[in-house]
Parts: C-alpha cells; sequence; structure tokens
C-alpha cells in the first residue's frame, strides 16, 4: 500500500493521472483529502496534505477509480465528492456492438465500405473546416492592397469555393451511400437484438449468486461460435432465423454448464420471457401478477366460495379479475360452474387438462400460467414446462448434456 500512496504524491506534484482498478465499495479515507479537494494555497503554491506529507498540488493532476461491481452501493458522501461515470454496457449499445460484428462475418463488403464511409467524410469534413479557418485567416489579415486587387487572397478564395463544392458534393454522395448501406445492415438487427436480449439474461442470474458472474468477452466467443456454426442459406430470412436459432441453444448450452440443476428451468423462463418482451409480444402487468400476485394489504371482502380453494388464491383471484379486458367475468364462472373446476382442481395434472369454461381457448399459454397460480400453484413449474415448450421446444426444459 505504501507504494500506491508514494505513486499517487507524485502524480499529484508532477501533475500526472493515477488509476486505482478493481476497487471495493469501501474506500480507504488516506484519500479523502484527494476527493475532497482540500487544497489550500501557501506563498502562492497550492498545496495538499496527504497523511503526514503536505504535498505541492498541480493543477494537471487527475485520479480515476474504476470497479468491476455491477450495482456498487457507494455512500452519499461518495457521491459528493467524485464524478460516477457508468460505463456499463447497455441492450441498445451491445445491439449495436452486436450488428457490427454479424454485418462483419455476413458482409465484411458491406461493412468495409460503411468504414470507409466514415473515415472519408471524417477527412472531408475536416478539410471543409481547415478551408474555412484558411479564409478567415486570409480575411483579417492586414494589408494595403484593396480587395479586389489582391490576387492572391482571390486566387486563395476561387479554390476554397471549388474545394467546398467538391467536398459538399462528396458529403451530399456519402449521405445516400449511408442510407443504402443502414438499409442493408437493417436487415441484420434481429439477430443483433436477439443476441443482446440473451446475454442480459444471463447477466440477471448474479441477482441469484455472486459466482453467476459471466464476462462479455466470454459471450462473445459463444456469438461467434453461433455465426460460424448455423447453418448457411441464400435465403437471408432463413439465414437470420438459422443465426438466432442456433445462438439461443448454445447460449442456453453455455449458460447450464455453470449453474445449479435448481436454476436451469427458472433460467429457461427467464430467457423466453425476455425474448418474448424484446418482441413486444410480453404483457408486463401479467407477468407482473405471476411473480407477485395480488400485493394488496387490504383484506378481501368477497367471501371465499369454495373450501378448497386457498386463502392467498382467492385474494389473487379478486386481482386476475380486473387485471385485463379477457379476465372479465373469471370469478362469476368459476361461481357458475363448481363442478367443473372442483374437478379441474382435483385433477394430477391440471396443466394436462382442458381448463373449464373454454379457457383453454381464449388464454394464450402465458395466460394459462396465471390461472394455474391461484387455482393450483404446485402445478406451476409443469406449467412453465408447458408454457416454454410452446414458446421454443422441449430442448431448453432439459439439462443439455456436457461437450467438451
Amino acid at each position: 500500500m505504501g507504494d500506491f500512496i508514494k505513486r499517487l504524491e507524485m502524480a499529484i506534484t508532477f501533475g500526472k493521472s493515477v488509476l486505482f482498478e478493481g476497487i471495493d465499495e469501501e474506500l480507504d479515507p488516506m484519500i479523502d483529502p484527494v476527493l475532497e479537494k482540500n487544497i489550500v494555497k501557501q506563498g502562492g503554491v497550492n498545496k495538499l496534505k496527504l497523511g503526514d506529507s503536505n504535498l505541492d498540488y498541480h493543477d494537471d493532476f487527475l485520479m480515476f477509480l474504476t470497479t468491476k461491481i455491477g450495482n456498487p452501493n457507494y455512500t452519499p458522501e461518495i457521491f459528493g465528492k467524485s464524478m460516477i461515470i457508468n460505463f456499463s454496457v447497455t441492450m441498445l449499445g451491445l445491439r449495436d456492438q452486436l450488428l457490427n460484428d454479424i454485418v462483419q462475418f455476413e458482409r465484411p463488403d458491406l461493412q468495409e465500405m460503411r468504414n470507409n464511409l466514415i473515415i472519408e467524410t471524417s477527412n472531408n469534413k475536416a478539410t471543409l473546416k481547415k478551408l474555412e479557418d484558411t479564409l478567415l485567416s486570409e480575411l483579417s489579415k492586414e494589408t494595403d492592397i484593396p480587395l479586389v486587387d489582391n490576387v492572391p487572397l482571390i486566387d486563395t478564395l476561387n479554390d476554397a469555393k471549388t474545394k467546398s463544392v467538391e467536398i459538399g458534393k462528396a458529403l451530399e454522395n456519402a449521405k445516400v451511400t449511408t442510407a443504402e448501406i443502414d438499409v442493408s445492415r437493417e436487415q441484420y438487427k434481429e439477430v443483433a437484438w436477439r443476441g443482446s436480449i440473451l446475454f442480459f439474461s444471463i447477466q440477471g442470474l448474479s441477482n441469484i449468486s455472486e459466482m453467476y458472474e459471466y464476462s462479455l468477452n466470454s459471450y462473445m466467443t459463444v456469438f461467434m461460435n453461433a455465426l460460424n456454426t448455423s447453418k448457411k442459406d441464400n435465403i437471408l430470412k432463413n439465414r437470420l432465423k438459422n443465426i438466432k436459432d442456433k445462438l439461443t441453444q448454445l447460449v442456453y448450452e453455455f449458460t447450464c454448464m455453470g449453474i445449479f440443476e435448481i436454476h436451469k428451468l427458472m433460467y429457461s423462463f427467464q430467457m423466453v420471457t425476455m425474448i418474448m418482451d424484446g418482441n413486444q409480444e410480453l404483457n408486463k402487468v401479467e407477468m407482473n401478477f405471476f411473480l407477485k400476485g395480488n400485493t394488496s394489504l387490504d383484506a378481501v371482502e368477497a367471501k371465499k366460495p369454495y373450501a378448497w380453494l386457498s386463502d392467498n388464491g382467492w385474494k389473487d383471484i379478486q386481482k386476475l379479475n380486473g387485471l385485463e379486458k379477457i379476465w372479465e367475468g373469471f370469478t362469476e364462472n368459476l361461481l357458475k360452474n363448481p363442478k367443473e373446476w372442483k374437478e379441474f382442481f382435483d385433477h394430477e395434472t391440471p396443466e394436462m387438462i382442458d381448463i373449464p369454461c373454454g379457457y383453454s381457448q381464449t388464454l394464450s399459454k402465458f395466460q394459462q400460467l396465471l390461472l394455474m397460480r391461484v387455482i393450483r400453484p404446485d402445478r406451476c413449474v409443469n406449467a412453465i414446462k408447458n408454457f416454454i415448450m410452446d414458446q421454443m421446444s422441449d430442448f431448453y426444459v432439459k439439462s443439455p448434456p456436457i461437450n467438451f
């Protein structure tokens, strides 16, 4: 630690930058004077007291602290003393990054054209700025020669005009070409979006256990492997579907290889619902109900009609009845058809039979999970498996084989 303090002291004195990597949520009080910028002026010189040393403070000094903690819980004091910048990857940011990788793999010519266009556009804009600065510089020079007789200035103006017109045309052409390239790249965005969703489905596992940590580098290995091993097809739509299917399969295998058996179905459910959400197919109100049920603290006014219904189940039914339009009249159907609902409740595998009152035909597989939650919560695990198989395949409810 003494060596680090010595380096910090030298950086403060000579105006260098210092970086502390992998810090924890608690910081050494030793660096508090630096964070608080306790700088005093002595004899016209800025001084900072660090420990027992009274150091000359250089204005160019910078200190950076980085952490690998996903969501660090720092104290308000630390937030007040420092500038916090979150460099964590976002879902949209990762999608754009993966899009570049996909286009580079599938259409290297398109990616190279785009890169060259970016460089060319940047150079043209820099040249245009340089011409403007040259013109302003020439016009601002003091001279006794009248403007109309200043041949060098007129030549400079003509040259600048010619070049600016050429650059303007080049920039307009570049804008058109960029739009055409973006249209071609847009076709691969669905794969990039799936890749981003799958990565964040893995990242969520760290909330269960700290040992479930996955780096972006390891994920990129799986992603590139999916591009290499997915089935080729001359029809782009089929090719994109093959990539998405292969990527989803490899990510599931990769993740299951590092988590406990008890968490595999939960991860599969998380992955499927996140894919549905990314495709705008998930009703978040219903998802929230499935996870939490009726969270109201108020007692249920209506008396429970059947002894076989649990108290929590009856309370949840009151919430479910007014959740969405499709659930209107659910309580009434439950009360009007006691025999059918009792048989459904008593069945050994209710998730495998038709639901009374035609709900098997009117409800989606996900909505049937909500019904199972309020009637037979003990069969929810099996109902979730049916839901996953309906959305994906039975591959995602099994433990995949470990291949070395």
